[in-house]
């Protein structure tokens, strides 16, 4: 299990937030999915400029980590802060396609909201640096 360098921020959120981050790096998808609430929503915050993606639901989610763990996806993270219920971390991802780009890792803050035990919403925004790269990268590959 990946654990918070920051170990006063340690608790019941950051273990199921960091177990879940932990089974998408070992391609688990049942194990990270378990920590999902049935209605859980991600919401992609930078990738596209003023188009966030938002994801709903388990099968979005199962769809979106298997595409995930097929782009070979590591994922490493620092909680920063837990408050109430909200566990706020900043992680850096790799994937194939962003290292074949040259903008890997990326840098980015997730915000996860935990009700009951489990993980009902994710709020994952990138860093402007990783944007501004992934885009100017992405403008030249189509070049």
């Amino acid at each position: 299990m990946l654990e918070p360098r920051n170990s006063s921020a340690a608790g019941e959120g950051s273990r199921v937030v960091l177990d879940s981050l932990s089974a998408i790096n070992a391609g688990d998808l049942e194990r990270a999915l378990s920590h999902l609430a049935d209605d859980a929503e991600c919401t992609l915050i930078g990738i596209a400029p003023g188009h966030p993606r938002a994801l709903r639901g388990k099968e979005q989610l199962r769809s979106w980590f298997g595409d995930l763990a097929a782009q070979h996806l590591r994922i490493e993270a620092d909680i920063l802060a837990t408050k109430a219920t909200i566990v706020t971390a900043g992680t850096l991802s790799w994937t194939d396609s962003t290292r074949q780009l040259g903008v890997a890792p990326l840098a980015a803050t997730a915000q996860v909201l935990i009700d009951h035990g489990k993980i009902s919403r994710i709020q994952w925004t990138i860093h402007p640096e990783s944007a501004a790269k992934l885009r100017a990268a992405l403008a030249h590959a189509q070049e």
